[in-house]
């Protein structure tokens, strides 16, 4: 056995640091607006569906957590998605100091962990979750039943975003960018777990037209330009899908589980509320 010279004239190879940086985002209530937190919200319904219907991936915990907020110079060309009469939806936010530029705003869909790989059929084929998944004021009420699991499809991410609309109307200050504390009377029993699918039933069964025990809570905007313009026709889309899936089984005639026979799907959910989203031809 020999040794070696050391050559010291080389110097040891520097190892390599690779620091990954992203932009600082922000809660969806921080909004600066209705009209940014409505474009935020557009942003992550569209970026569910892409990652749905180009990756097989299901969401399963869509929450008020998990819209984010990203504004970035680099974003001052983004288009949004179009309203029915041609106009972009894009914001241009404010306030602002005089001479100072805002950039618009782009939504971020957050919180992939316990999402689900999912085939053509909607079976799951990978996910890291081996129990019921989200956050009980957003779930959907298929999932909150008591009794038998159901399969988590796509349209329960929907009612998911649904939810976050009406807790937004009611918790958001988004004239300064801050979320109440404290939930009224009416939407308390939407946190309690024993609670929670009775009132949420009762909510969806009711009419909004009617029913003015949560409205009281909506500042005169929100009520405006959340409430009126997206909740209730979702609210709509969602009690008219759930009456036919009562009035099929009345009749003992089968119910396509994953879209209740097309009536609930991205597609009809952005006819509902008037938006035409950007550049999905050709997606399922």
């Amino acid at each position: 056995m020999t040794l070696e010279s050391v050559d010291e004239t080389k110097t040891p190879q520097d190892p390599d640091l690779h620091v990954l940086l992203s932009g600082q985002y922000v809660r969806i209530w921080e909004a600066r607006n209705i009209e940014e937190f409505k474009q935020t919200f557009l942003d992550c319904v569209e970026c569910h569906y892409r990652a749905y219907a180009t990756g097989g991936i299901l969401h399963r915990g869509i929450s008020e957590d998990s819209l984010m907020i990203h504004r970035s110079f680099s974003n001052l060309d983004v288009e949004g998605p179009t309203r029915e009469d041609g106009k972009s939806t894009r914001p241009i936010s404010g306030p602002a100091q005089e001479g100072s530029i805002i950039p618009p705003c782009i939504g971020r869909l957050n919180d992939f962990d316990m999402a689900a790989k999912v085939n053509n059929q909607g079976q799951f084929l990978v996910t890291s979750a081996s129990h019921r998944t989200g956050t009980l004021p957003f779930m959907a009420l298929d999932l909150l039943k008591p009794g038998k699991r159901v399969l988590h499809v796509y349209r329960h991410d929907l009612e998911s975003f649904f939810y976050i609309l009406v807790w937004a109307a009611v918790h958001y200050d988004l004239k300064h960018g801050k979320r109440k504390s404290c939930s009224p009377k009416v939407l308390q029993s939407w946190l309690n777990e024993s609670t929670c699918f009775l009132s949420k039933h009762r909510f969806m069964s009711d009419s909004l037209a009617e029913n003015d025990s949560i409205q009281q809570h909506i500042p005169d905007d929100a009520k405006r330009q959340i409430w009126d313009e997206w909740v209730v026709p979702l609210h709509i889309l969602f009690k008219g899908a759930f009456v036919h899936r009562s009035t099929q089984a009345d009749k003992h005639l089968p119910v396509d589980h994953e879209t209740l026979d097309g009536l609930i799907t991205f597609e009809t959910f952005m006819r509902a509320v008037r938006v035409k989203p950007r550049g999905l031809d050709g997606l399922k």
